[in-house]
């Protein structure tokens, strides 16, 4: 599948906060939906928008629409009323719960979720976290939701991109930490530990919050050497690729400028100071995309000191990011066209008129070729199996349907209080991702009918890259390889459990 489908889809996209933050996001996603324009109508709802959002828009030709005038307790009604027909909602920000969440779900749409959190419960069909996730199974979510995570969604805005160093010879050092007053002492310990150095940087630009302008002049007053100090705030993107390019070392916290210069391949001195900049902190470091601060609220400006020493030396041999904005717009069009393929696709129980169609994909090479047992299978036998089965409560059947087709098949069966998974997709239809649909969307009817805590297995030949592939995606746990029949198997399982039944 290669292109979107010819119905035109709606993309909704709500960014929260200050235009100039989470907005941001927002652009970058739509950056990288330029190939498909065509096909998809974008709508941008945005609070009290200021200038670089109305720019960004007419630079994208994205339609926006500025929902002051809503309150926020009537917003959540009225995004879900912008929904009609096949439309996607894009929620960017830390203030749409799960109250909110459900009222645009209400609206029958496709929900995505980008946040770097996990203390809520999501209710959308796909949660992106930019950060790594130690153990993405805790995350609270229906267990038909896709969780997609990790620096490959990073959302870098093409103005930040290059395949080239900093100059080595610029000795110019960079500061930012966005946020507002609460970062005023992370500036005034920043420049304390750069004139600290024995390094002689001949610019310090730091670039912040407009409100804190007056005070950092002051900051920069009682040093000797202010005229080597350059303000800067309310930058457009070119312009902050261009502070970025001249520089040749940045203090940074862990949010998205910390990514926007490490895809500028800048050596950064990077910490956090707020919790949700925790995550991603950690894996930058693990990584190794920066030099490690830690606390910037605990660290001294002599330990700062040192550490930009460190990352000094770095910058005589810098190493290339790990951020690549080629990979990741891949990605990101891969999600918009998995996204369009789940909105057509539903599961229904199988019956028995349908038992002449699961002989047929039974009986297929390639089903047969990673059975257990590979022999051919009998209509007879057959049959009276699927007779049997289709009605019995210690099974659960059920057949997938995309655009009016029936292209494949999820079973459940209990065997020593553990479900096991079996499941193949119609030879028309593979290399769409239709079999993590079929087990995501199955586990979740599974669960839905059993209404307890329950473990869930998937028995996988060793030399099934697909299925192997398509358990660990779903974030199973591999277990200690089975053998049966003679034949060894990789184990996965999966507890799922109660909590995931609140949507």
């Amino acid at each position: 599948m290669n292109e979107l489908s010819h119905h035109k889809m709606k993309i909704i996209l709500r960014a929260d906060g200050n235009a100039s933050i989470g907005f941001g996001h927002l652009m970058r996603t739509l950056a990288f939906s330029v190939n498909i324009r065509d096909q998809a109508d974008f709508l941008l709802l945005i609070r009290n928008p200021d200038a670089l959002a109305i720019e960004a828009c007419a630079n994208y030709s994205v339609q926006y629409q500025d929902i002051s005038a809503i309150t926020f307790e009537n917003e959540a009604e009225f995004v879900a009323s912008q929904s009609t027909g096949k439309s996607l909602v894009f929620l960017d920000g830390y203030s749409f719960d799960e109250a909110y969440q459900k009222k645009i779900k209400e609206s029958g749409c496709f929900l995505v979720c980008m946040d770097d959190h996990q203390d809520r419960k999501y209710l959308a069909d796909c949660i992106i976290n930019v950060a790594e996730l130690a153990s993405p199974s805790l995350v609270l979510k229906p267990i038909s939701s896709k969780l997609v995570f990790g620096f490959n969604y990073a959302l870098i805005r093409p103005e930040f991109t290059t395949t080239q160093f900093p100059d080595k010879n610029l000795k110019q050092v960079f500061i930012c930490f966005g946020g507002g007053k609460e970062t005023l002492p992370l500036i005034r310990k920043s420049v304390q530990a750069i004139l600290q150095t024995n390094i002689y940087f001949t610019k310090i630009l730091i670039v912040a919050n407009k409100i804190l302008l007056e005070e950092i002049q002051k900051i920069i007053s009682e040093e000797k050497s202010h005229e080597r100090f350059e303000l800067h705030h309310s930058l457009k993107a070119s312009e902050m690729a261009d502070v970025l390019r001249k520089s040749s070392l940045a203090i940074c916290s862990s949010s998205t400028i910390a990514l926007e210069c490490r895809a500028m391949n800048l050596p950064a001195v990077c910490g956090y100071y707020v919790d949700n900049q925790i995550n991603i902190y950690n894996n930058l470091c693990i990584k190794g995309e920066i030099c490690p601060a830690g606390n910037f609220n605990e660290t001294t400006s002599s330990q700062l000191s040192e550490l930009i020493l460190q990352a000094n030396e770095t910058a005589v041999s810098p190493k290339q990011s790990i951020f690549n904005l080629n990979e990741i717009q891949k990605n990101y069009i891969k999600l918009l066209k998995a996204w369009e393929i789940e909105m057509d696709f539903s599961l229904r129980k199988a019956s028995i008129e349908d038992s002449d169609l699961y002989l047929q994909w039974a009986n297929h090479p390639d089903v047969r070729r990673n059975a257990i047992l590979s022999e051919p299978i009998l209509k007879d036998n057959h049959e009276k199996w699927f007779s049997s089965k289709v009605k019995n409560e210690t099974a659960l059947l059920l057949i997938a349907q995309w655009q009016g087709n029936s292209i494949g098949q999820v079973r459940f069966d209990l065997c020593d209080d553990i479900w096991e998974i079996d499941y193949s997709v119609d030879s028309n239809f593979r290399g769409k991702g239709f079999g993590d649909l079929l087990i995501r969307k199955g586990m979740q009817k599974l669960l839905e009918r059993e209404r307890k805590d329950i473990i869930v297995t998937g028995l996988v030949k060793l030399d099934n890259h697909a299925s192997n592939q398509v358990f660990t995606k779903l974030h199973f746990i591999k277990q200690q390889p089975e053998v049966r029949s003679g034949v060894e198997l990789n184990k996965f399982s999966l507890r799922l459990s109660t909590q995931f039944l609140y949507l």
